[in-house]
């Protein structure tokens, strides 16, 4: 359940205008890149098997490059290749 409320609050905060989102104090992507690790970490513990864990990499990287080109219909917010590829790492 961990790992769902991490990818619904993924999902809503980097839908919101740029405004809105909170922001930690964290230099350059530390702060995306924590937020999708230990969602992925929480997926991973609730869903063990080998398969699962590769269907949960490959749906976590296709969200994140959803959700960066869908970040160009939101205010305030662009694509951002080097996020998506912090993102991708996390």
């Amino acid at each position: 359940m961990a790992g769902v409320a991490g990818v619904c609050l993924i999902v809503a905060l980097s839908l919101i205008p740029g405004s809105y989102r909170p922001h930690t104090c964290t230099l350059g992507g530390c702060e995306y890149f924590f937020a999708h690790a230990t969602t992925a970490l929480a997926l991973a513990l609730g869903w063990r098997t080998r398969a699962q864990v590769e269907l949960n990499v490959v749906g976590l990287l296709v969200l994140d490059c959803g959700l960066e080109l869908a970040q160009l219909c939101a205010p305030g917010r662009s694509f951002d290749l080097v996020a998506a590829l912090v993102n991708g790492l996390g």
